[in-house]
């Protein structure tokens, strides 16, 4: 049975209502929008004939949402429906903030519950809740996208290296696509769902987070940009203990969602490098990151900036963090120093050094730059990472997951330091 939701929204949204439209069709739902019309019909008839289909019109308010138009004529519509199909019918408003402004509710449409969620996950779980249409379990789309995901086949780009040291490559050689996904429902305790419904991330994060828990070999898979690879920091270990240790439905792993301060130079041939730092707890070289609370986007560079900014010479303001959208992977692994489970979500952003004065430049070194920062760590070529036993035994997710998203000498990841 085809079940379809009417998607009411202003067309400077498009682009945001596109994604919770393709991630409802993934859940097996039907959502219309205006440019799904056919061509020949006219789009008023098209709108009536969607919303008579529809078991649940679903409105976008954002700033940009105005009760006028063909937008007040789907106001009508959803009502018309309402009144004819009762129960069986939902009409579902969800309010927008963007900055100070905030979406403002049609009057028609007050005599409704409307929600004002904090971010889009919280605003899909608000629409699925409201669907006068009970959901069963969600399955992984791992199955359906095995044979035109790269990342599922052994020919993976990651072989094209032979070094026999290659720790990556030795990983990557165990992929399968036969992996069976598990029932989500009853295997997760709601603790959890809630401590994931409560972060920053986008719908396709959230995803991700539940395609790697819900794996019969969990936590031996992470996720990179929606893709599913094998965990390299689990490779010829027996999870099963900590497994026991820290269930899903029950004592189920604490989340950490950071973002990964990628710092790249390049070497006199232009191939890049990474900069670490080394740490006592885990003992071994990392990234810099910052862990996320529960701040604004809109001062997370801001913050990264001031993060970096207290471990390196070089003050706030000189130093830029842009977020990669898109770029990110989630990974499950123990925690050095406390060995618990924990459920990592890396989201990797560039940084820049802008206009750095004469008086933080540095001596010429190894690794060192004429106009870099005084920096106290190591800058690393990804194929020395690669090939670190213990620095891909404990960090190998977020070592894989840089070389899956920016290749080998870091070629699609923008250099930190003027040249």
């Amino acid at each position: 049975m085809r079940i379809f939701l009417f998607l009411s929204h202003k067309g400077a949204d498009k682009p945001m209502v596109r994604e919770f439209k393709r991630t409802l069709e993934e859940l097996g739902f039907d959502p219309w929008l205006d440019e799904d019309a056919a061509a020949g019909v006219e789009l008023e008839r098209a709108i009536l004939q969607g919303f008579k289909d529809s078991c649940a019109a679903v409105f976008f308010v954002t700033p940009n949402f105005q009760d006028e138009q063909y937008l007040s004529t789907e106001v009508n519509y959803a009502i018309q429906e309402k009144r004819a199909k009762g129960e069986r019918f939902s009409i579902v408003t969800i309010v927008f903030s963007e900055g100070p402004n905030k979406g403002v509710v049609p009057d028609l449409l007050k005599q409704y519950v409307w929600k004002e969620p904090n971010s889009q996950v919280e605003a899909f779980r608000e629409i699925i809740r409201a669907i006068p249409i009970k959901v069963g379990p969600v399955q992984s789309n791992m199955e359906h996208n095995q044979n035109k995901n790269p990342v599922l086949s052994e020919h993976h780009k990651v072989a094209q290296f032979s070094d026999a040291n290659d720790l990556a490559l030795k990983g990557s050689a165990n992929i399968s696509g036969t992996v069976q996904s598990l029932p989500w429902e009853g295997k997760i305790s709601q603790r959890l769902r809630n401590d994931i419904a409560s972060l920053h991330i986008s719908i396709e994060i959230q995803q991700s987070i539940y395609d790697v828990l819900m794996y019969r070999e969990y936590p031996k898979w992470m996720s990179i940009q929606g893709r599913l690879v094998r965990n390299p920091v689990w490779t010829g270990k027996d999870c099963r203990q900590i497994i026991n240790e820290y269930p899903l439905d029950r004592n189920a792993p604490q989340v950490m969602h950071l973002d990964m301060l990628l710092i790249r130079r390049n070497d006199d041939g232009g191939r890049g490098l990474i900069y670490t730092y080394s740490s006592p707890t885990w003992g071994t070289h990392l990234i810099p990151f910052r862990k996320w609370h529960s701040e604004d986007r809109l001062v997370r560079s801001e913050l990264n900036a001031k993060n970096l900014a207290r471990y390196l010479t070089v003050p706030a303001d000189f130093i830029a963090v842009t977020s990669m959208p898109g770029k990110y992977a989630v990974s499950v692994k123990q925690r050095a120093k406390y060995n618990d489970l924990i459920i990592y979500i890396y989201e990797f952003c560039s940084v820049k050094f802008i206009n750095l004065p004469d008086s933080l430049s540095c001596r010429e070194s190894e690794y060192t730059h004429k106009k870099g920062p005084i920096i106290q760590g190591t800058w690393f070529y990804m194929q020395t990472l690669r090939t670190d036993k213990t620095a891909f035994s404990l960090n190998g997710d977020v070592i894989f997951a840089l070389h899956d998203l920016f290749e080998d000498h870091l070629g699609t990841l923008p250099c930190s330091l003027s040249e």
